[in-house]
């Protein structure tokens, strides 16, 4: 079409001996980048003959080009055609690596996040078995409060890894029976700082998963820890897994208390809601326990459901895409 253009507007103000012929080449390069110069060769020699002897010198006159000056013209096109198919092509051959690589580079990612998944499964079962219902919960609670696709993955890695600093607290606080001493308390508290440095050590890729764990324990009264934040200043993917890791662990058995039923615990979170909790994410959360969408035990299928989602290969993968 735009070839036709040319041609008309050559025609239209004269012939090829005025400037405008020029304008042809920029079909022939755009037949090269956006084919390739197979393509461009031939749409070169299309062109030379829509400006050859199909085109007069002179319109008004009715005087036409002599044979060498169009053979030339074709031959000018064909080269330009070919020389941007050949840059197009190779620039499409880099990209290719390019995907490659980062594709290669999301799978590395991947199987880091899952070793230390696993490393939380070797150091405590049922530490393990929390992490993925409070994921698959979580994950619901993102798609019910509109989150993008990009922050549900990293909310869903940040709820599987939030008590991966457990690892370096001693058992005997971590299994105590009874109330912890307010030294004991200090040292569970570590194991949000322990968690944000091991995952952030793994990857500096890793940052927004690592942000999210190091935000799962502060309040929106600004109480909480590590670092006393309130209210916005706590990621909306750290209020999340506040939400939902309490309501876990007040409906498990746990060394230091027994189950609760699911309205007992939600009464007892209602009563921290705007102090320790996110208002409209505790009252969302409510919404989707009410519709029967929250996995109250560990139900097989549908955290296998949730792990084929974001276990596959392509972690990060838009991320890196869009970098």
């Amino acid at each position: 079409m735009l070839a036709l253009s040319v041609t008309a507007l050559v025609y239209a103000t004269g012939g090829t001996k005025y400037v405008y012929v020029q304008l042809m080449y920029l079909p022939v390069l755009l037949s090269g980048l956006l084919f390739n110069a197979r393509v461009a060769f031939w749409f070169g020699i299309l062109a030379g003959l829509m400006m050859g002897p199909l085109m007069p010198l002179e319109v008004a006159e009715n005087i036409y080009q002599p044979t060498e000056a169009w053979l030339f013209r074709i031959l000018f096109f064909c080269l330009n055609g070919v020389c941007a198919g050949a840059v197009s092509g190779l620039l499409r051959h880099r990209i290719r690596l390019l995907e490659k690589v980062k594709t290669e580079i999301a799978m590395t990612y991947g199987r880091t996040l899952r070793a230390l998944v696993v490393l939380i499964g070797e150091r405590d079962d049922e530490t393990a078995d929390h992490c993925e219902q409070v994921a698959y919960n979580a994950v619901c609670l993102g798609e019910a409060l509109a989150l993008s696709d990009e922050r549900i993955e990293v909310l869903y890695w940040s709820a599987l890894l939030h008590d991966l600093g457990k690892v370096g607290i001693p058992e005997a606080i971590l299994n105590k029976p009874g109330p912890l001493t307010p030294e004991e308390r200090l040292e569970m508290q570590r194991h949000v700082d322990i968690g944000y440095r091991v995952i952030l050590q793994a990857s500096s890729e890793f940052a927004p998963i690592a942000d999210v764990v190091a935000g799962h324990h502060e309040r929106m009264d600004g109480t909480g820890y590590p670092k006393g934040l309130r209210a916005e200043q706590i990621l909306i993917e750290s209020r999340i897994l506040s939400v939902i890791d309490v309501f876990e662990a007040l409906t498990s058995v746990r060394p230091y208390h027994q189950a609760m039923t699911p309205e007992a615990a939600l009464l007892m979170m209602q009563k921290e809601s705007g102090r320790q909790f996110d208002a409209r994410v505790l009252e969302t959360f409510m919404g989707l326990l009410r519709r029967g969408e929250v996995m109250t035990t560990q139900d097989v299928a549908a955290l296998e459901r949730v792990k084929d989602r974001y276990h596959g290969d392509g972690l990060f993968l838009s991320k890196l895409k869009n970098a």
